[in-house]
């Protein structure tokens, strides 16, 4: 079922595409109980407003005009078991089957993403909220195919065919029904469970701020690592002499070296008595950015 955009009801009516990674626990902006919160307070978030948002809305109709065969949607889709899941997918196209020249017709999810993005959008992957909010409108619309056009940092664009996935959308399907029927429509807000480390350590929930913030540095850094490696690589592959001279000052050298390391796991394991006298230990600040 599908009504015109004009007729697309409140936010604060609906589950949403872009609602059911919050639901499921797998969205970076926001889990089931901000989702509740929005919703009631019809304040949908500062992130709607942001101008990462608002540039991205500005762009997906230029993208779309370069999706070959590419027509925007203008029906908001409603279930048609449960009038509180609806959705509005950017838009569709048709491809060629290659089956008695029969078209097929696909879904258009457009998306836009900055550099520091850019090693979590591939031919084979999409963030895991965009995937589930592909596979919620495949549901609403029962189309069986999809593409995710991502366009990274202004410059770079990475298309991602999604197939439907039955099994995820009944599974996501149960827990939407379940959030909205036992919490958001009693008034009841949601909780969430939280897995306690078995090292007994005090856990500290993040703000959506300080999640983004961190994130956001931690995905600079494997940036900025990565390209340091691809640098190092090209400097070393350019050196292609052993000993290379300018007007007689040595430039660099290029050998290959080996280095003998010692096995600890098999002296601890036959030498374990030897292993704990000589054993000290030493403090590390270690951080392991769980992504």
């Amino acid at each position: 079922m599908s009504v015109t955009i004009t007729d697309r009801p409140d936010r604060k009516s609906y589950i949403g595409g872009s609602d059911l990674g919050k639901i499921l626990g797998i969205s970076c902006f926001g889990n089931a109980i901000d989702l509740y919160r929005s919703k009631k307070s019809g304040d949908m978030g500062v992130l709607l407003h942001s101008d990462a948002i608002k540039w991205g809305n500005k762009l997906e109709p230029l993208i779309l005009e370069e999706i070959p065969g590419g027509v925007a949607n203008d029906k908001f889709h409603v279930d048609s078991e449960y009038s509180f899941m609806g959705g509005l997918p950017d838009g569709f196209r048709e491809i060629d089957t290659g089956i008695d020249g029969m078209p097929e017709k696909i879904l258009i999810e457009i998306k836009t993403a900055s550099e520091k993005r850019e090693r979590e959008f591939s031919e084979l992957k999409v963030p895991q909220e965009y995937y589930a909010q592909v596979q919620w409108y495949l549901m609403l619309t029962k189309l069986s195919k999809a593409q995710v056009w991502t366009l990274i940092g202004g410059r770079k664009m990475v298309v991602t065919p999604i197939k439907r996935n039955d099994e995820f959308i009944k599974e996501a399907r149960a827990k939407a029904i379940y959030w909205w029927e036992n919490y958001y429509s009693k008034g009841i807000e949601p909780t969430i469970t939280v897995k306690k480390p078995q090292d007994d350590k005090e856990i500290t929930e993040l703000t959506y701020d300080e999640y983004r913030s961190i994130k956001d540095k931690y995905q600079e850094y494997v940036m900025a690592k990565s390209y340091a490696d691809e640098l190092y690589n090209i400097y070393k592959n350019a050196c292609i002499y052993d000993n290379a001279y300018y007007q007689g000052n040595k430039v660099y050298t290029h050998t290959k070296s080996y280095i003998n390391r010692f096995d600890v796991t098999r002296f601890k394991s036959e030498r374990s008595d030897l292993y704990k006298e000589y054993m000290t230990k030493t403090e590390q600040d270690r951080v392991r950015f769980y992504d």
